[in-house]
């Protein structure tokens, strides 16, 4: 069936049943929800306890720093290539949990291997 040959007298009868419907003059009424209201419990006092979480494995990072580079400058690193980073020497670092910001830290060393040192808490992660 070509396209450009189709009228509106076609269209109506192939869809009619639709048209009649909206012709119709179904009404829509709004719905009333009734007013939410807080209501306070003795629960609501008393501290959630989420204990059943201890055994949850999340994933901590430690970000010392960040630098962008070229292809190139990629493509020519090599064994004892040293690449700076945007963060000083002693300056905090970044703590993300599950990739989201979680603290800053300073680096410490603990029996010959890394460790870090909380420094203050993302806002809304303080515990």
């Amino acid at each position: 069936m070509d396209i450009s040959s189709i009228t509106e007298e076609k269209i109506r009868s192939m869809i009619g049943d639709l048209l009649d419907e909206e012709e119709s003059g179904t009404k829509v009424k709004k719905v009333k929800f009734p007013e939410l209201n807080q209501q306070k419990t003795k629960e609501s006092s008393k501290p959630i306890d989420i204990s059943f979480l201890n055994d949850v494995m999340v994933e901590l990072k430690v970000e010392l720093g960040r630098c962008q580079l070229t292809v190139g400058e990629v493509l020519e690193l090599d064994v004892d290539s040293v690449i700076e980073l945007n963060k000083l020497a002693g300056e905090e670092v970044d703590v993300y949990l599950n990739d989201m910001p979680f603290a800053t830290a300073e680096v410490v060393v603990i029996n010959e291997a890394f460790g870090i040192r909380i420094s203050s808490f993302v806002e809304g992660f303080e515990g």
